[in-house]
């Protein structure tokens, strides 16, 4: 594993400790989405909670410094489009989340500090 996983895999650590902390119920880390016919994964939520009647989709971003800039220049629209498609595909698989509402937050963790935009979707 490259230092870049590993830095992601602690980013997203800390985040799903945050939300569990604020009273989020985990449900999967890592969802992927692939379509048949095309190479490759075709999209992934890092973490998916569950709180009253809403699901989380979370994308966290790590780095360990803002030296390369912010770690949110990174979602664009052709990411949310992909974000969307995958959780189609999650609510395919797991039916019982259908009739909830959906918010989609974006983490990010800057040499270990978390800060969360949430209801990130209209932002990009």
């Amino acid at each position: 594993m490259n230092i870049s996983n590993i830095i992601g895999k602690e980013g997203e650590g800390l985040v799903k400790q945050w939300y569990l902390i604020n009273g989020y119920k985990f449900v999967v880390a890592n969802f992927q989405y692939f379509r048949s016919g095309i190479r490759g994964q075709n999209g992934e939520i890092d973490l998916i909670f569950i709180k009253q009647n809403k699901v989380y989709l979370i994308e966290v971003k790590s780095r360990k410094s803002q030296g390369l800039g912010s770690p949110l220049d990174t979602i664009n629209k052709s990411k949310m489009v992909f974000l969307y498609k995958t959780y189609q595909h999650f609510l395919f698989k797991y039916p019982q989340y259908q009739k909830l509402f959906v918010q989609f937050d974006a983490a990010v963790v800057i040499d270990g500090k978390i800060s969360i935009l949430p209801n990130a979707y209209h932002y990009f």
